[in-house]
This record gives structure tokens, sequence and C-alpha cells, in this order.
């Protein structure tokens, strides 16, 4: 992602138009591993999310143990995934938001982190 020369003072849409077209060319690649990888992850929060036998702090525990097995730039693809992906899931989202997912995620990795943050923050800050 870093190799992309991207022009800060493009628009928002023409931002998302490139960055979808990037992350589904580099998504069409690695597709069967990713979508392993996406499946599992999803279905261990969920799993986390529902479990009524587990406490918020021991939910929060495991939570940790998950994202120390994440890089910056699996979250950063997570986090695109999650926005930019035409049919994002909002539970998906809220997931992510909720067991705080990308915290750690060094959001210099981001293509234009202005426009990828506000996306994030405000349009899901609901989630």
């Amino acid at each position: 992602m870093q190799g992309i020369d991207w022009e800060v003072s493009k628009s928002f849409s023409e931002h998302k138009n490139q960055l979808v077209s990037v992350y589904n060319s580099f998504i069409h690649k690695v597709q069967n591993e990713y979508s392993i990888f996406t499946s599992k992850l999803f279905f261990l929060l969920n799993y986390l999310d529902r479990e009524t036998t587990i406490d918020i702090n021991e939910k929060q525990f495991y939570s940790k143990m998950i994202n120390c097995e994440l890089n910056s730039y699996s979250m950063v693809l997570l986090m695109y995934h999650a926005v930019y992906k035409e049919k994002s899931i909002p539970e998906w989202i809220k997931l992510l938001k909720k067991y705080n997912i990308l915290e750690k995620m060094n959001e210099g990795y981001l293509v234009n982190k202005e426009y990828d943050l506000e996306i994030w923050n405000k349009n899901y800050a609901h989630q």
C-alpha cells in the first residue's frame, strides 16, 4: 500500500474509488487465505461476544490475545475490509470496535489517514 502515489487533495469519492480498486486487486490475489483469516476472526469475536459464561473482564482478556496476533498491516486490511467492502456487515464493524481489535493499528500505514479515519470514526461511531 505504501508504494502508491496518492494525491492528498483528491476528493473523498475519488479516494474511495481508488482504494476500493487497489483493495480488490490485492485481495483477489490472496482471497483464499484472507477469507479463511477473516472468517475465523469473525467467528472468534462473535463467539466471544455471545458467550454468556464469560464475564466482561475475561472477554477483554481474550480480545487482547486476539489483538496481539495481528500486525498493523492486518489491522489496516481489516479496517478497509469493514469500511470499503461493498457488502460490509454491520456486525463485523461492531465487533471490531467493541473489542478494540484495531486499537494498536499504526495509522501511518493508512493510504489517506485523514479520509480513512474520518469514515471509520464518524460513520461507524454508532456501531
